[in-house]
């Protein structure tokens, strides 16, 4: 992406500041965010207070009026919807670092801090993108976004790449030359072509600068582009054509794509880690070195770009707040006990919507040996009851049955069910993906799979079940105690990893 600034500069320098143990001063800290307009977050600054001016302070009420509290700031209009790489996103992670903070957890980010700095930035467009067509023997084609193509993901440009098929998802294509590849994924299934788009983005990255993959055949939607767009710089940007530019690459009239994008100056993504340390039995003081991961993504899917809409905000009220919540009540439930036995580590990550980028992050650049990493359980959409999983009170587990967890709990009487929506595959769509592609038992405790409200400007908090949310919280630290006292030792049961089938 051709922008006006010097990126790898801009995120040299903010890595230096997150990742700085301490301060001489707040005044140094917060000179340097009013300069990088981040003065959102109070970054690094161990001995100050983490959440922005303007940001209430953690409640410290009952189970149930700590829930609501967290999921009313969270989903407030305020936030606009927390996308990834937002000015509203950072304030999310500075509440969140406090919260964990005052819950008794420790920073276990970058450097010591409560944050992790991704490889990620979120840019506010000045113009709308630029997708050129072209072949030599065919006149240059202009695409419109959304009829012709649809940006997926990412914020790389390109100008000029050369086209290079891939028929094969088991194969990756040679590439000759020195020049920009735009690589065309083209397989009989759209989903199909944008899962590995999605999944093996820094494999095709090794080999393209765009990747495009096929859609529908015919002209999609005419549909605004969003104001604001999360990728990588270095990454290749992910496209779906449609209709006739579809059919014109694949007849190879058009082999040459170009693409621009210009944007404001970037802002920082980030997760949220703390850790409760573990201090082992003394039957098992090794204990303490293992570790339970417990996510929720308090990311969502920001503004809508209609601005003819009366609300236009996306508030994420269930998705993911009650997620998030929750964890911040386990934190602090944890944190009021006697010291764990294993390691607690919790991580509110950001950028699940653009693919499970913040978790994918957490798992490649690991605060703990990964190895040491025995389950995560994430937290996902818990503000509603599901009449598929027993309605009130009532949570399922995603890939129940994979390993020893789901019928662990299901045998102290605790309810949590198999998951009752297996061709909604669940248990591939979540932040717990990202663990297990480590070989890492993972799962989602859910009351999420057919909910109202899921990806609409609706999905507000006076939506939610408080009553319902408590019980979530309350029997997910029921099902964690085992666990993190080591009574219950997280494993694969025959068949359960997906990795070996």
């Amino acid at each position: 992406m051709q922008l006006a600034f010097d990126v790898s500069s801009w995120t040299a320098n903010l890595r230096r500041m997150f990742h700085q143990d301490r301060l001489d001063s707040v005044s140094r800290c917060t000179t340097w965010l009013l300069a990088s307009g981040l003065l959102m977050v109070s970054v690094a600054c161990q001995s100050t207070r983490l959440a922005p001016q303007g940001t209430p302070s953690p409640p410290a009420g009952s189970l149930s009026e700590n829930l609501e509290s967290h999921v009313r700031f969270l989903a407030s209009d305020a936030l606009r919807g927390r996308d990834t790489g937002t000015q509203e996103s950072l304030r999310a992670a500075g509440y969140l670092a406090e919260v964990l903070r005052k819950a008794g957890a420790e920073p276990a980010g970058d450097g010591g801090g409560w944050y992790q700095v991704m490889d990620l930035q979120g840019v506010d467009l000045t113009r709308p993108p630029k997708l050129t067509l072209a072949g030599e023997a065919a006149e240059s084609l202009e695409c419109v976004h959304g009829a012709d193509y649809r940006l997926m993901s990412g914020i790389g440009g390109v100008q000029n790449a050369t086209l290079v098929t891939m028929n094969d998802p088991s194969v990756l294509p040679e590439v000759h030359g020195s020049g920009p590849v735009a690589l065309f994924i083209d397989l009989d299934d759209p989903a199909a072509g944008f899962r590995l788009a999605r999944d093996r983005r820094d494999e095709l990255a090794a080999i393209a600068d765009i990747v495009l993959f096929a859609g529908r055949p015919g002209v999609g939607k005419t549909r605004p582009l969003p104001e604001h767009l999360v990728g990588r710089p270095e990454a290749p940007a992910s496209i779906m054509l449609n209709g006739p530019a579809l059919e014109r690459v694949r007849s190879g009239e058009l082999d040459r794509v170009s693409f621009e994008l210009a944007g404001e100056e970037p802002v920082a993504a980030l997760n949220v880690v703390g850790k409760i340390p573990g201090v082992g039995t003394p039957d098992r003081p090794d204990l303490a070195d293992e570790v339970v991961v417990l996510t929720a993504h308090y990311d969502h899917v920001g503004v809508s770009p209609d601005k003819s809409a009366e609300d236009r905000i996306f508030n994420g009220a269930n998705d993911d707040a009650s997620g998030v919540a929750v964890v911040l009540e386990l934190a602090r439930l944890f944190g009021e006990g006697e010291a764990p036995a294993r390691t607690l580590v919790f991580a509110l990550v950001t950028a699940e919507e653009q693919g499970l980028l913040g978790s994918t992050y957490f798992v490649q650049n690991p605060p703990v040996p990964l190895e040491d990493i025995v389950c995560n359980v994430n937290f996902e959409m818990l503000g509603q009851p599901d009449e598929g999983a027993g309605g009130f009170g009532k949570m399922f587990l995603t890939g129940f049955e994979r390993s020893n967890l789901g019928p662990s709990w299901a045998a102290m009487e605790l309810p949590i069910q198999a998951d009752p929506y297996p061709q909604l595959q669940l248990f591939f769509r979540s932040d717990n993906l990202a663990f297990v592609r480590q070989g890492i038992p993972g799962h989602s405790i859910s009351t999420g799979g057919m909910v109202e409200h899921y990806h609409e400007v609706t999905d507000e908090t006076d939506t939610l079940n408080w009553p319902h949310m408590e019980i979530c919280a309350e029997v997910s630290y029921q099902a964690l105690v085992p666990v993190v006292s080591g009574a219950l030792d997280p494993a694969w049961l025959p068949g359960g990893n997906p990795n070996s089938e």
